[in-house]
């Protein structure tokens, strides 16, 4: 560190505080700085594009030798374009630790991609490399702009999954190229517990690693092999978390197979295309013990004409009659999950609970149709104590088919409701019926509700609720308190001073409590 005519007086202050300059730490103080950075930098390596970080804090011999001398700090290797050099000390400075190479291109860096795949591929090197990330960064799902200037690498990247020598420590393989493999047979490798595949034609047979795999990932996969799939998945008894999206099985082609006949005994998290045409197919074939997650995604843009929507809705209701899930969200993206805390819970209690939205693109129409059926289906969701509706504007659902869904979930206690003020006030209406014939939710302890918009009407409807459910009858078996709002209330107070009237009310028995919209409603103190 360069001296100043002020250094003295520094040290001595410093040194009377008990503070100390960065480079008078001791070294294993500064390895664990050092440590920390390098942590930063690999969980920020795609924003930041830094091909090796730490290097530029090699200002002085005393820091030189901690950093260079450190393996742990040379595990991740990826490109540094024109600086072949950088990425060779790397591996040197590595010494035996196991590696994570991350391979991008976007066809301007064809050259180095070229010089460091031939280097992950030396077999000293690929024998203690743990974990392969291969992509291209175009644009496009298809990645069909650039392949022309891709060739020289496509025989490189397929090495990684299908060349002779065993490769016992590799774990995880992500390949999102446009890449034909050709049905070839893939590479052995007896711990190798992820693959994710990306834009790839004709994939290996994943039955190769059948028995090791806890996650599989395929997208936008082409010319699969379904038969050899799914006798690949019935031997899969750790597989942990499936995805298939954009990626047609063509199950019409394997044999037939009986509902509940493939059993996953491990697979806790399963995700698939929702317009995919034998989704329903895929789902009933399934027996999925532990399944904790069910994600079903839809995308505006697809080629695929819609499936049969009842085998679907009849696909999805059967999941979850077979696994009592805690957890449902039909959306744009529907997520099925199990052990979600309660809001007000303590993070180690779980709960049952069902969470329901609404999306946009060409499936807007299905989802809130199978959403409405799915609530009112009697009996199917009774096992449910918590109920979140995230709303956007347009959903133009009437009050009666919302009293209706809500029906069908007896036992719910707590609502936690994102909306626009037109659809809080349909909602909000419907809640604080309390007739024989239009009671709904009798058990109904708290409400949270986050504004999208938000007007007098939507707090009219509120005041009204609340007087509405604020006393306990032989129809609404509990008192409504809390009812929490969602904003700051200094906001509230200062930028809508007509609602915040309203909604001060001062012959409510219990008043309306608000938490900014950046606090968890369970911590007690932030509310007012």
């Amino acid at each position: 560190m360069a001296s100043s005519p002020h250094t003295s007086d520094l040290e001595v202050s410093l040194q009377s505080s008990g503070h100390c300059y960065v480079d008078m730490l001791p070294a294993e103080l500064l390895t664990r700085v050092f440590k920390f950075v390098y942590w930063a930098y690999c969980a920020a390596l795609v924003d930041r594009r830094h091909p090796y970080m730490l290097q530029e804090l090699v200002v002085c011999k005393r820091w030189k030798a901690i950093i260079q001398g450190t393996p742990y700090f040379w595990q991740l290797i990826v490109p540094s374009p024109g600086n072949d050099r950088l990425r060779t000390q790397a591996l040197e400075f590595s010494a035996t630790q196991p590696l994570t190479f991350i391979a991008s291109c976007n066809g301007a860096g064809l050259q180095d991609l070229t010089i460091m795949l031939r280097g992950m591929l030396e077999m000293d090197v690929l024998q203690r490399t743990r974990r392969i990330d291969v992509e291209h960064l175009l644009q496009g799902v298809e990645l069909q702009v650039g392949d022309n200037l891709m060739p020289t690498v496509y025989p490189l990247i397929a090495q990684f999954l299908t060349g002779s020598e065993e490769l016992e420590e590799l774990q995880g393989l992500r390949i999102a190229t446009s890449l034909d493999f050709k049905n070839v047979a893939g590479r052995q490798m007896r711990n190798l517990h992820s693959l994710h595949l990306e834009a790839v034609r004709r994939p290996p047979d994943v039955g190769r690693w059948a028995r090791s795999l806890r996650t599989l990932i395929f997208v936008n996969i082409r010319d699969i092999d379904s038969s050899s799939f799914m006798r690949a998945l019935e031997r899969m008894d750790t597989l942990e978390e499936l995805e298939i999206t954009m990626t047609s099985l063509h199950l019409s082609r394997d044999r037939i197979r009986q509902p509940g006949s493939l059993l996953l005994p491990k697979l806790e998290r399963l995700t698939l295309y929702t317009e995919l045409i034998d989704m329903d197919t895929l789902l009933v074939v399934f027996t999925l013990p532990k399944l904790s997650l069910l994600a079903l995604h839809a995308y505006a843009t697809r080629a695929e004409p819609l499936p049969d929507l009842q085998g679907i809705y009849g696909a999805i209701t059967a999941v979850i009659e077979d696994h009592p899930c805690d957890e449902v969200d039909l959306a744009y993206t529907a997520e099925f999950k199990r052990s979600v805390p309660l809001s007000n819970s303590s993070r180690s209690q779980s709960v049952p609970v069902i969470r329901f939205a609404v999306g946009a693109g060409l499936t807007y129409q299905v989802v809130r149709d199978m959403t409405l059926s799915v609530m009112a289906r009697p009996g199917l969701m009774r096992s449910i104590r918590s109920i979140t509706l995230n709303i956007p504007q347009g959903y133009r659902t009437s009050e009666d088919s919302w009293r209706e869904a809500l029906r069908g979930l007896e036992f719910v206690q707590c609502v936690e409701l994102g909306a626009s003020a037109r659809d809080a006030c349909c909602i909000f209406n419907v809640l604080r019926a309390v007739q024989p014939d239009t009671v709904v939710l009798p058990f109904l302890k708290r409400v949270i509700y986050r504004p999208f918009t938000f007007d007098k009407s939507a707090a009219n409807a509120i005041v009204s609720l609340l007087k509405r459910r604020s006393v306990q009858s032989d129809r609404v078996q509990c008192v409504l308190n809390p009812f929490i709002f969602m904003r700051d209330v200094f906001y509230m107070l200062t930028t809508q001073p007509e609602v915040y009237g309203i909604l001060s009310d001062d012959t409510l028995l219990f008043p309306v409590r608000y938490c900014s919209m950046d606090k968890d409603p369970s911590l007690q103190e932030s509310l007012v």
